[in-house]
């Protein structure tokens, strides 16, 4: 699971992200604005850790551009600003839970669980379908038949489930389970699709991975 860190300060984002990683999530990171809402509309995250400090585009805007573009992944704004109304209007333009800096990485961590929990993404089990999903032990059953996936078949199906039945682009898959810096065969997102296929339609019938042609893929019903 991918996690957008957006943060002005080089070190408050590096506490973060090693935060993250010691709790099993990946992590991108950038420090203003523009390259925030560029990561969300090109990546599948689950959440983003957001500051409103930011140059370029600052966070409020960030955030409202997000609800108003149909981006719904949970947003937690973890900032200086410590004014009632600063909270306020975070929260008003759509932002999920807020935080005021200095903060415990612990206390973070718990609030963003939290919020993906709230979600039903974390723990909690998915379901499309005749297909279910448990995220924490990231086993897949169709039909009550259990399948089993590779750790990169798993990754590839969570992106999907998260991503809630919108096309995610082929290039977001590939920067969500492999990282920003992936430099291989872009088709190998075409190759786990291909796997995810053969064990999980064919045998049963189904065509739940569905590709949008010059686009990406998607989960359909």
């Amino acid at each position: 699971m991918r996690v957008l860190v957006v943060q002005e300060e080089l070190v408050t984002s590096q506490i973060i992200s090693q935060g993250l990683s010691a709790k099993g999530f990946d992590s991108d990171i950038v420090h203003n604005g523009e390259d925030a809402l560029w990561h969300v509309r090109e990546g599948a995250y689950v959440a983003i850790v957001l500051d409103l400090i930011l140059c370029k585009i600052n966070g409020y805007d960030v955030c409202q551009s997000m609800r108003d573009e149909g981006i719904n992944i949970p947003i937690l704004i973890v900032t200086a600003k410590s004014g009632e109304y600063d909270e306020i209007e975070s929260l008003e333009l759509g932002a999920d839970d807020f935080l005021r800096k200095p903060f415990s990485i612990d206390v973070l961590i718990a609030r963003l669980q939290a919020l993906l929990r709230r979600g039903n993404l974390e723990l909690n089990q998915t379901s499309i379908g005749p297909l279910r999903y448990e995220h924490q032990c990231r086993t897949c059953w169709v039909n009550g038949q259990e399948i089993r996936l590779t750790n990169r078949e798993a990754q590839v199906l969570q992106a999907l489930l998260f991503s809630q039945g919108k096309v995610v682009p082929k290039q977001a898959l590939i920067h969500s389970i492999w990282g920003m810096d992936f430099d291989g065969d872009p088709n190998i997102i075409d190759v786990y699709i291909g796997y995810l296929r053969r064990k999980i339609d064919r045998p049963h019938g189904l065509k739940l991975f569905e590709t949008v042609r010059g686009v990406g893929y998607r989960l359909s019903r």
